[in-house]
């Protein structure tokens, strides 16, 4: 009995927290594109092409973007070492760590001469699939036969591996009106966003895809001291149309000619 309870124990603490699906091991290529820090100080991204196990790729620090050659192995358990010696992964700056998830690596950077070691993290980067122009437009009755016009627009680009949302809400009569322009989001399914409104309310917003539908929620965090607020009805959730696959060149200021 003593010997099963000593064997269940081993399996226990040496089985493995993830094996990878196949499509990690053996597709004839497969690539990664991440995001992710060096002892969260430095930022950087890496490229990577997976051929059965065999890593090829680059990383780059994100301030200076000089590609730095990168070689190493994967194994079905998800544990991945990537050196940039092609000939010994041992040598050369070393990242080793592991597939937390399917989506996510963490482990330790070594310097070359192995006298500095950092905790890294790296995080598929995700490309929205709502890049582009929404809107949702009604019209309304106001009262006493006056048809009144509502309006809530987004435009979502990338910049840099960044990216940005312009939105707005309109009503009118009687004119109300929320606005901003150019917030980072965060690179993350549901983009998250913090603004000012131009009542100076302090709000924070998520627009995220679901079953389907492109939705955009508002939330006030802070309102302002204006005793005559006439903008906190319009902070609710707002369900929008995909109008283009790409946002309106007046929006975007990094479109061509406003560089």
């Amino acid at each position: 009995m003593k010997y099963k309870i000593m064997l269940l124990i081993c399996l226990f603490v040496f089985k493995p927290l993830i094996t990878l699906s196949d499509s990690y091991i053996n597709k004839s290529s497969a690539v990664y594109d991440l995001l992710g820090s060096i002892q969260t100080n430095y930022k950087i991204t890496m490229h990577l092409e997976n051929k059965k196990g065999s890593i090829t790729g680059y990383y780059y620090y994100d301030t200076y973007k000089t590609q730095i050659p990168l070689y190493g192995q994967l194994d079905k358990h998800g544990n991945i070492r990537l050196s940039t010696d092609k000939k010994n992964l041992n040598k050369g700056e070393v990242f080793s760590g592991r597939f937390i998830t399917e989506e996510t690596i963490t482990g330790k950077w070594f310097n070359p001469d192995k006298t500095k070691q950092y905790v890294f993290e790296m995080f598929k980067k995700f490309t929205p699939p709502f890049i582009g122009y929404f809107n949702q437009e009604r019209v309304y009755d106001a009262g006493e036969g006056i048809r009144g016009h509502f309006s809530v627009w987004a435009d979502i680009y990338e910049k840099d591996s960044m990216y940005y949302i312009d939105f707005g809400i309109t009503r009118d009569p009687p004119g109300q009106v929320i606005g901003a322009a150019v917030i980072p989001v965060n690179n993350n399914n549901t983009l998250e966003f913090f603004f000012t409104d131009g009542w100076d309310n302090k709000g924070k917003g998520k627009f995220y895809k679901k079953e389907g539908k492109y939705i955009i929620e508002l939330e006030v965090v802070e309102k302002s001291e204006n005793p005559w607020n006439p903008v906190l009805s319009l902070y609710s959730n707002y369900e929008l149309k995909k109008i283009s696959e790409k946002p309106r060149n007046d929006r975007n200021p990094w479109s061509p000619g406003k560089q």
